[in-house]
């Protein structure tokens, strides 16, 4: 399982396939991190929510959704560090 990852290109033909993702960075070590969530809490940065269809907002630091695997927390970051 590859997390916080998209795919860009598959090419190949069936039983052989080349595939190639574009990894974005966590900014949180999941063998670190624990979910308990504190960082969010403390997050003074908001960001519309991809799983909510931009609908509500989210924090900067966050899990996809409750049931996210691995539950570890990622921060969506743009430019600078909107928190250090």
């Amino acid at each position: 399982m590859i997390t916080c990852a998209e795919l860009e290109r598959i090419e190949g033909e069936q039983g052989h396939f080349t595939v190639q993702i574009h990894k974005q960075p966590r900014f949180i070590d999941p063998a670190k991190c624990t979910g308990c969530g504190d960082c969010a809490q403390v997050c003074p940065i908001t960001r519309p929510s991809e799983y909510d269809m931009g609908l509500v907002d989210r924090k900067a630091t966050y899990r996809r959704y409750a049931q996210a695997i691995p539950g570890a927390f990622a921060i969506t970051k743009k430019g600078t560090a909107p928190c250090r």
